[in-house]
């Protein structure tokens, strides 16, 4: 499949792409931490808080960067809670 030329030189969407993957990963840690309120609600809060801090870390700022580091730090942290509570709870 041939990209489409005008897709290629259109720098903006790849942001958008980006943005949207971030709102994605998001909303996908947000109802991971909702199910683990239901299992363990002091790993499951925590969680959900994260989940806001991921959605927040993939907007872009003013300058037009990102936050990596904290995007990827929160992303393990939550990975790495419900892996708890899942090996804790069973």
């Amino acid at each position: 499949m041939t990209p489409r030329p005008e897709a290629a030189s259109d720098r903006g969407l790849a942001e958008e792409r980006t943005e949207l993957a971030w709102r994605r990963t998001a909303i996908a840690f947000a109802s991971l931490s909702g199910a683990l309120v239901k299992v363990d609600p002091a790993v499951g809060v925590p969680a959900l808080a994260l989940s806001a801090l991921v959605w927040r870390a993939g907007r872009r700022t003013d300058s037009g960067t990102r936050r990596p580091l904290l995007m990827a730090a929160a992303v393990v942290t939550v990975a790495l809670m419900t892996l708890t509570a899942v090996l804790v709870k069973g």
